[in-house]
Order: structure tokens, then C-alpha cells, then sequence
């Protein structure tokens, strides 16, 4: 069940009706954040797994450009 529900990126609770949430619920760590960066942490949980990882891989190069 847990490859099942990986494979559609949502929960175990979705796939057997428990819920209507069709995001998976994603642990964060305690942060104080503006609306500008819970803006960019909802719109990055919007995105489908491999443009997370295209997302991530843009901002590390222009982290490595910015030194």
C-alpha cells in the first residue's frame, strides 16, 4: 500500500477514503515564516515530485552562483 501511495504522491488514508486530502501531509520543522515564504512553501507543495527536484537543483545553482 505504502509504494501505491507513493506512486499517486498522496496518503495511504486517501487511497482507502479516510480523507478527501489528496496531499500528502509533510512534516516541518518550527519556523517563524512571512507570507512571502509560506506563499513559496505552498506553491513548492503544489508542484509534482520531479519539479520539486528541478526546483531544488535552480535554487542550489544559484546558490553556488551567489558565492
Amino acid at each position: 500500500m505504502n509504494l501505491l501511495a507513493d506512486y499517486f504522491d498522496t496518503s495511504i488514508d486517501y487511497l482507502v477514503g479516510r480523507t478527501d486530502i489528496r496531499k500528502k501531509i509533510e512534516r516541518v520543522g518550527k519556523y517563524e515564516l512571512n507570507q512571502q515564504e509560506m506563499t513559496v512553501v505552498d506553491n513548492f507543495r503544489e508542484l509534482a515530485p520531479q519539479y520539486r527536484k528541478c526546483l531544488i537543483a535552480m535554487l542550489d545553482a544559484l546558490l553556488e552562483a551567489a558565492d
